[in-house]
């Protein structure tokens, strides 16, 4: 049974009210706050109808240039970022809900279109997926790409994926990943981080190959070096350095 302000936010919403309305009932059934989630999928239903488009239809441009658009409408850098998030995670329940195969707000999240697809390819294809470090990057390039933050990614624990990979969640936030996300991931903490481990008792996801410990602020800055020299993209601005915040 929808709740009142679900009911409310899915009557402002023309496409497909019951994936607003069911989308807030997701959200409240893990406890979170639903006010300011409803406003931006008000927003971003009105901003795509202005495109001719639905949430079913829309395409990585349009939220792109949704991106673009808040940064005008809304002066807060934390609101901004948050619109965004919101629009992220939207489209995220919509793939876990089978309504869709793809995240079009993966670089939305990020708060703005930093990277064309052909340069979001070069990041990925960075690391070197032979080695077993390589397999852990590409697993930290991914979530990141996912809208977490460097030292969110940094500090998580085993115990805040899932066990079907699908998402992160932790006492500050939780976030849906993407299908190359998940099979990173997945790939990292079944393959490769049990060859790392040194003690069974360290819970942290991300560890060092040598010594087994979480990762560093460092290792995070010798990444960001290796993508920049390895691309030639280190002089541009957005989800590169991101990496080293």
């Amino acid at each position: 049974m929808a709740s009142r302000h679900g009911q409310k936010v899915a009557s402002r919403t023309g496409d497909r009210p019951d994936l607003a309305a069911g989308y807030l009932e997701w959200l409240r059934s893990r406890e979170k706050k639903t006010r300011h989630a409803g406003c931006a999928i008000s927003s971003l239903d009105r901003y795509l109808k202005k495109r001719r488009r639905t949430f079913t239809t829309a395409t990585v441009d349009d939220l792109d240039a949704y991106g673009r658009w808040v940064k005008r409408t809304y002066r807060g850098r934390r609101e901004q970022q948050a619109r965004c998030f919101q629009a992220y995670q939207f489209f995220g329940f919509l793939v876990l809900k089978h309504v869709r195969d793809d995240n079009p707000a993966r670089r939305c999240a990020l708060g703005l279109k930093v990277w064309s697809e052909r340069e979001v390819s070069k990041i990925q294809d960075a690391v070197d997926l032979k080695k077993r470090s390589g397999i852990r990057d590409r697993a930290i390039i991914e979530m990141i790409m996912c809208g977490l933050m460097p030292e969110q990614v940094r500090i998580l624990e085993l115990d805040d994926v899932t066990s079907d990979y699908c998402e992160i969640i932790t006492s500050e936030f939780r976030i849906v990943l993407s299908g190359s996300a998940r099979k990173f991931l997945r790939r990292y903490v079944e393959r490769v981080r049990p060859l790392a481990e040194r003690d069974s008792t360290n819970r942290a996801l991300f560890i060092t190959d040598r010594q087994g410990k979480r990762m560093k602020k460092s290792h995070l800055a010798n990444l960001h070096k290796m993508i920049g020299e390895v691309t030639g993209l280190a002089k541009r601005s957005g989800m590169l350095r991101k990496l080293v915040r």
